[in-house]
């Protein structure tokens, strides 16, 4: 019996409630409503449960009636839309920043001085304080943040402070945020991917994820995804690249190793092998077999070469 029935049918007696009020109609443009009405037919499931008994499949197997793609799009959740309100744009936080400087300003020894914002992490707002001491100065920056706590609440105190000579200046004199530096900002571990193998990944993840840019060293569910997503990954994996993927490699691995698998499955020989014998080409010192050192690959070759021309003169 379907779940679910057609607006303009009765609701046929069943032993499943899923509502509240049982003679009322289902919302077919409600909640689970869209997505059932793309579910498998009454009369299709007794084949599909044959089809399934006939063929030794172990694990847990889900059935869709329609195209894996198409059905992962619609019942993907809407990226939730960008703050509008860039950050420079926000005058709560530009009116923190012009106290902060005005406080650093007044304090002795400053010549010069500038905050910005930092969102290291969402949420969490960490101020630094790029300040130019006067040359005759000699205060220590723990003076500084001891005479700012005097006279600012403690959200409005840098965390840091960058010790500068000038600030700079665009060339009507203004002072240039965007040049000034981040010394305490996390360190960007990015690093983009180098084989076909792995270029090919970080192309569907980013397409999938709606990403702009995905790292060697990162993860796929760290990296925004969850297992519908992963499953989309998955075949178009399979389509693009001819290999077979698993959830648990999309959970556990990064992305240079899932690529190393695609390699394996593949046959492509790994980069590193190949590095590794152009090396050995190239020539690293080995041991000869009278026990003295000597060039390898073609430098070896070739006073091999000029030892038998000797002997033959």
């Amino acid at each position: 019996q379907a779940l679910i029935p057609a607006p303009d049918e009765a609701a046929p007696a069943t032993n499943v409630r899923m509502f509240d009020d049982v003679s009322a109609q289902a919302d077919m443009t409600q909640g689970i409503g869209p997505v059932l009405r793309h579910g498998i037919r009454v009369e299709d499931a007794p084949a599909i449960f044959n089809r399934l008994l006939g063929r030794r499949i172990t694990g847990r197997i889900t059935v869709l009636p329609c195209d894996v793609d198409a059905w992962l799009e619609e019942v993907r959740p809407a990226q939730a839309e960008p703050d509008a309100t860039e950050t420079s744009e926000d005058p709560i936080l530009q009116s923190d920043l012009a106290e902060s400087r005005e406080a650093l300003l007044e304090c002795e020894g400053i010549e010069d001085a500038w905050v910005t914002a930092h969102f290291d992490r969402p949420g969490e707002r960490r101020l630094l304080g790029h300040v130019v001491f006067r040359l005759d100065h000699s205060g220590t920056i723990s003076e500084l943040r001891k005479s700012l706590r005097k006279k600012l609440s403690n959200d409005l105190v840098p965390q840091n402070f960058s010790e500068l000579t000038e600030l700079p200046r665009t060339r009507t004199g203004a002072v240039d945020p965007a040049a000034l530096e981040d010394p305490f900002g996390l360190a960007d571990d990015f690093e983009a991917p180098r084989s076909d193998s792995e270029k090919a990944v970080a192309q569907i993840w980013k397409e999938v994820l709606g990403i702009d840019r995905v790292g060697l060293y990162d993860n796929f569910f760290d990296s925004g995804g969850h297992s519908l997503l992963a499953m989309r990954v998955i075949v178009r994996s399979e389509k693009r690249l001819g290999v077979k993927l698993n959830n648990a490699m999309m959970v556990l691995q990064t992305l240079e190793q899932i690529a190393a698998e695609i390699d394996k499955q593949t046959g492509v020989e790994n980069s590193a092998d190949r590095d590794r014998e152009a090396n050995e080409a190239l020539g690293t010192d080995r041991e000869d077999r009278d026990g003295t050192s000597e060039p390898s690959g073609l430098s070896r070759r070739f006073l091999r070469a000029v030892r038998r021309t000797v002997k033959a003169d």
